[in-house]
């Protein structure tokens, strides 16, 4: 998450360990926190994989400086993992979903791009949305367990109908 974060926030404008934290914080603090310490590792690899490229420069005050650009393979690789299946993993694909609005509308995907990342979500919602409703009946006599299935299912079907509305 954290690497398609990074493209997105540089396929904007070049910027700074400092600024992309900021625009994490700012941006997708509801779908996902963050530290420098999380963030440099992945400029690194990033970089070492040339989906973006730096250019290092000292400050009046002398420090060094590094500012990050996304390179035409890294608009290539964003596209990629914004349009490829999400991971089977909750925790993975969760802040990704809540986040999907707020890409569509940068319009970085074609609309036939934008149409397989929606399906692509809608999928993976409906094998939670099943999950939760196995999980509903297993738990049938706990109520607490069976009351946040249920709940969890009701989201599901109200992602699936936001995301539906774009198809």
């Amino acid at each position: 998450m954290i690497e398609l974060l990074i493209l997105f926030i540089l396929q904007k404008q070049g910027s700074n360990i400092y600024k992309i934290k900021k625009f994490i914080d700012i941006n997708f603090c509801v779908f996902y926190k963050t530290s420098l310490g999380t963030i440099l590792p992945a400029l690194k690899r990033l970089e070492t994989k040339e989906f973006i490229a730096s250019s290092k420069t000292i400050t009046d005050g002398g420090q060094k400086k590094s500012d990050y650009f996304i390179t035409t393979k890294g608009k290539n690789r964003l596209i990629e993992l914004l349009i490829s299946p999400l991971s089977s993993n909750p925790l993975n694909a969760e802040p990704f979903i809540e986040a999907t609005p707020f890409i569509l509308a940068e319009n970085i995907l074609s609309k036939e791009e934008q149409t397989i990342l929606i399906k692509n979500i809608l999928k993976h919602l409906e094998i939670r949305k099943s999950s939760f409703k196995k999980l509903s009946e297993q738990f049938k006599d706990i109520k607490i367990q069976k009351k946040y299935m249920e709940n969890s299912q009701r989201e599901c079907e109200e992602k699936i109908t936001f995301f539906k509305s774009f198809v």
